[in-house]
């Protein structure tokens, strides 16, 4: 029940369009290289340039194709995201590079079938577990690409300033500029992997290989899919211990997904030793950077006493982090909390405001708690109609209490 590898849910899904051709987008750039470059950094850094401009560029496009399509209304995805999205779909080809010793001249070209892009970013839009876990690591990627950069612009910098000053100001600079080469490195082996993960025709064996290569470098996200694929099986022997192992190392790190998963793990005994406290501490990480499935898992840890005192007011503080970022199994147990008053002063009218919240997304036992304070009047004014509206929602998932409070009530009102 708790197992999910997202950290942000989307639903909406955009509306399916016809483009007439394939489309061409050719960009160049050139950089200009700093007192610690090499041609071989000088290439990276400008390749990774042009191809966030090309990105940009299939990301403005469809966008205003979907405005279009839409009649003027703005789209349920950004173009932010199409850009971010579209890196795991699209290749770039290198046209044309020069190398002067000072500059690097790079003309590259993205040619690719716009209506298949879409469909794939759409598909990413769905709120499939897995799918939205490869939606989150494109986007973190995406950011992570365009962080880097930035970084490198700044170490450019600082390397040129530090030219006059001591031997060992200049070493430290000189290391820092290497070190960021090295990630921008490792995150363009990611991006040759995400490719092979998710295209139409995934090949995973290709996709472990560069994310091995990129997480040798020590790229936190690389270790964390290989975790993934490890524990689902995905282009190598499914192995629990050794998705852990990788867990752990992208969890030290930082990685809030990670930790989550390696606090699922000690949860459930997956590749480990069962352990409820470690499970919360590695939940709480996850929670404190805003991730809504360890807030919420991390709020059922404190309701039930699992690894830690048994706190409902503290659950209901998780709850409530979870609740406002959309999770809709934290909206119910909120809801819950209130309708008993544990954790929370007793308030029905709270109570409904959470379950419908839920409840409009789907979850049947949310619907039926609904629908149960619509039956009595707590919380909301009495109201018959409306109690079958949601028991018959319910209901229609298998949901046993809403059939039976469904047919109970209909006969009350013949």
């Amino acid at each position: 029940m708790k197992k999910s590898l997202a950290a942000i849910i989307i639903t909406a899904l955009i509306p399916s369009l016809a483009f007439s051709a394939m489309k061409e987008f050719i960009r160049d750039y050139t950089y200009r290289a700093g007192e610690a470059d090499s041609k071989i950094s000088s290439r990276r850094v400008a390749l990774s340039a042009v191809r966030l401009e090309l990105l940009g560029e299939i990301g403005t496009y469809i966008h205003s194709e979907l405005t279009i399509k839409q009649n003027g209304k703005n789209s349920d995805v950004t173009e932010h995201d199409i850009k971010a999205l579209s890196a795991g779909f699209v290749k770039v080809e290198t046209l044309e590079e020069k190398w002067d010793g000072y500059e690097f001249y790079i003309k590259a070209r993205l040619h690719t079938d716009v209506d298949q892009v879409l469909k794939q970013v759409e598909e990413l839009q769905s709120d499939d577990q897995e799918k939205q876990r490869q939606r989150q690591q494109l986007l973190e990627s995406q950011k992570a690409n365009a962080a880097l950069l930035k970084k490198i612009a700044l170490l450019q910098k600082e390397v040129a300033i530090s030219v006059n000053q001591s031997p060992e100001i200049i070493e430290r600079v000189a290391v820092k500029y290497q070190k960021a080469q090295q990630e921008l490195s490792a995150q363009e082996l990611v991006i040759k992997a995400n490719i092979y993960y998710l295209q139409d025709n995934p090949d995973y064996v290709e996709a472990v290989f560069w994310y091995k290569k990129a997480a040798n470098y020590g790229l936190a996200n690389a270790q964390y899919v290989l975790g993934v694929m490890r524990e689902m099986g995905q282009g190598v022997k499914q192995d629990d211990a050794a998705a852990v192992i990788w867990y752990r190392q992208a969890a030290k790190q930082g990685l809030a997904n990670a930790q989550y998963n390696l606090g699922v793990m000690y949860e459930m005994g997956q590749g480990v030793k069962q352990d409820d406290a470690a499970a919360v501490i590695w939940y709480r990480q996850a929670a404190k950077q805003g991730l809504a499935n360890a807030q919420y898992n991390l709020g059922v840890m404190y309701e039930t006493g699992q690894g830690t005192k048994r706190d409902n007011a503290e659950a209901v503080t998780w709850y409530r982090q979870a609740a406002k970022q959309g999770l809709a199994n934290a909206q119910y147990n909120l809801g819950v909390m209130y309708e008993t008053g544990q954790g929370v002063k007793r308030d029905n009218s709270e109570a409904v405001s959470w379950y419908r919240q839920a409840a409009n997304q789907g979850l049947a036992d949310a619907q039926y708690n609904l629908g149960e304070l619509f039956a009595a009047g707590q919380g909301v004014k009495q109201d018959a109609a409306e109690a079958i509206i949601w028991y018959r929602q319910a209901a229609n998932q298998g949901h046993t209490m809403a059939k039976k409070q469904l047919i109970e009530l209909e006969r009350g009102i013949e």
